[in-house]
């Protein structure tokens, strides 16, 4: 009798309990947590950041906007470079587009990122140059995978992302503040929300070479551009996921 009623918790709860927590990702988190917990240790917040922000807005935010962060003609200068390279991927016929780009033009204000990054996490973070990113959008009808609202499938990490093209309140990155949540589900389905109503939206429309930093934990959306927009950004993600993996 007693192995009847085990047999039937285990198929009744146990299955549940799996499949909701993901072990799997919750083995990863825990190697995650233990990777920054040491990493913190002997960390030493930068004093001498030369980009004028609020450290304590930033914190409750989770998203900070940097106005004029890369001049114009730097700008000009890595979107013609990055378009160059050949295409990355391509999707959704091509209302996505990834290239690779270059930052050597601007490592210093790069660098300067990283510290404030570094300083919000309480560790040194890494510049994931593997992962840097031309990214650009244009017109899609049937809003998908970016274009909903949904969390970034890592843990907890921040991007940097530098505007090549002057966005539009159509175009432009949008977020919900307040919604910061580090979740163990990080299946794409687990991650995009598709009937979400925002409660604190806001949106990142800038001119060229504006740049906003934003935790991929923070409930976004890629903005939809109008018929014939097209939106170019530099994506830099910080805090590599093959370091605690």
């Amino acid at each position: 009798m007693i192995k009847i009623i085990t047999d039937m918790f285990l198929k009744r709860y146990v299955k549940k309990i799996i499949s909701y927590f993901n072990f799997k990702e919750l083995i990863k988190y825990l190697k995650y947590k233990i990777y920054i917990f040491k990493k913190s240790i002997f960390y030493k917040k930068y004093n001498n950041i030369n980009i004028d922000y609020n450290p304590i807005v930033f914190n409750k935010n989770k998203f900070l906007i940097i106005k004029n962060l890369i001049n114009k003609t730097i700008c000009e200068e890595l979107l013609r470079k990055g378009l160059e390279q050949p295409k990355i991927k391509s999707y959704f016929n091509g209302a996505i587009v990834n290239y690779n780009c270059d930052i050597s033009l601007i490592k210093d204000k790069i660098n300067e990122v990283k510290k404030i990054i570094s300083n919000q996490m309480g560790f040194e973070v890494d510049i994931c140059y593997d992962e840097i990113t031309l990214y650009e959008t244009s017109r899609i009808e049937n809003a998908t995978s970016s274009f909903l609202w949904h969390r970034d499938g890592h843990f907890e990490r921040y991007k940097l992302q530098i505007l090549l093209t002057k966005t539009s309140p159509d175009s432009a990155l949008e977020f919900d503040i307040g919604t910061h949540e580090i979740n163990l589900k990080n299946e794409y389905e687990d991650t995009r929300f598709i009937d979400y109503i925002p409660k604190n939206s806001q949106k990142f429309i800038g001119e060229i070479g504006d740049a906003a930093i934003f935790t991929t934990s923070l409930i976004h959306r890629a903005g939809n551009c109008k018929q014939g927009e097209k939106r170019i950004v530099l994506v830099i993600p910080f805090l590599s996921e093959n370091k605690y993996s």
